[in-house]
């Protein structure tokens, strides 16, 4: 009975792990679009700037920002 449990619960082990693979064959790019209020100067918008480089590095190009300044989105 224990060789069952054992088993059952590597099997799950496995079937919960399987998601944490990744496949960059299948890796898609995503632009995501950001509408700020204000003009895209001062320390605010250099921050939202260095976050979106920081965001498009750290993903290694597959999410970019598109920013929308002064609302001009909505």
């Amino acid at each position: 009975m224990f060789r069952y449990a054992l088993v059952g619960l590597g099997a799950a082990a496995v079937l919960l792990a399987m998601p944490m693979v990744s496949n960059t064959a299948g890796a898609k790019n995503y632009t995501l679009r950001y509408s700020d209020l204000g003009p895209p100067r001062g320390p605010r918008a250099g921050a939202l700037m260095w976050w979106a480089d920081e965001l498009k590095s750290r993903s290694n190009g597959q999410i970019t920002i598109k920013f929308f300044w002064g609302q001009s989105l909505v």
